[in-house]
């Protein structure tokens, strides 16, 4: 925010390079997402929170090749934005299934086969599929406001609508995975 302030016609070298160092900083998030994402696919029960946390991921990674580029400007900061947002929630979810599990702790264990609990229950799961549409709604307006005319004519543009497409499709897909108990 504090780079896009400054007029573009007056950046220098400087301000590139603080986008770059910006850029840095994102790229070791993207290794603890990556870290964090091997714990959720290790734990095979949840679907929703592995694809909400790729998608942060991928947003992770356009914003590291935008600000390598300098591009600071606000398509760049509503991409930082949703990945904020989406951490938090998961977060939060996270948190609140570590509550539900300690208050269901009091009962006494079942003899018979221990089953381990699955991470997030469906409940989370479902919340975590609308966070992420409508974290997909949100950025299809942001993007449909730097259209001009009816077409999406600026490659990146063409090529951010294209990832957005892809992502409601796997949003539909572990809908759906949920919902035939695919992910069980």
């Amino acid at each position: 925010v504090r780079l896009d302030k400054i007029p573009e016609d007056q950046r220098t070298y400087n301000q590139e390079i603080e986008a770059s160092r910006l850029g840095r900083k994102e790229a070791e998030i993207i290794l603890e997402a990556d870290k964090a994402l091997a714990v959720l696919r290790d734990d095979g029960t949840a679907v929703a929170f592995p694809e909400a946390l790729e998608q942060a991921r991928d947003d992770m990674r356009q914003v590291v090749r935008r600000l390598d580029q300098a591009q600071v400007g606000p398509l760049t900061q509503g991409i930082e934005e949703d990945i904020i947002a989406a951490l938090e929630e998961m977060r939060e979810a996270l948190e609140q299934a570590q509550q539900d599990a300690e208050q269901e702790r009091p009962m006494p264990p079942m003899p018979a086969r221990p089953q381990d609990q699955p991470l997030v229950d469906l409940l989370a799961e479902i919340k975590m599929i609308r966070a992420m549409q409508v974290r997909v709604n949100r950025r299809t307006e942001r993007y449909a406001k730097l259209i001009d005319g009816e077409q999406a004519e600026k490659p990146d543009l063409v090529d951010a609508l294209k990832q957005l497409a892809d992502r409601q499709q796997r949003i539909h897909q572990i809908t759906r995975d949920l919902q035939t108990g695919r992910s069980q």
